[in-house]
Order: C-alpha cells, then sequence, then structure tokens
C-alpha cells in the first residue's frame, strides 16, 4: 500500500487486502500470477 502512495497510484484498499490474504493463504509463488492478481486492485 505504500508502494501506490508514494507512487500516487489509486487504489481498492478493500480489493488489495483481499488479494493479498489470498495469495498468502494459497501460498501463490509464480510472479505473473502475482503481478496479475496485484494489478487488478490499481484503479485504472
Amino acid at each position: 500500500m505504500t508502494y501506490f502512495e508514494v507512487h500516487e497510484l489509486e487504489y481498492d484498499k478493500d480489493k488489495l487486502i483481499k488479494i493479498v490474504w489470498n495469495i498468502s493463504k494459497k501460498n501463490i509463488n509464480d510472479i505473473n500470477k502475482l503481478m496479475r492478481m496485484i494489478k487488478n486492485a490499481i484503479v485504472p
């Protein structure tokens, strides 16, 4: 979240929290999948 604030990107906080929780729960290690999931939380 700090990264988004420093780079002045808008993001959906609730969605990002769910994504981070999901990443840790499923133990996702694929960098492409991680990037895709996190990118999904950024508001265009």
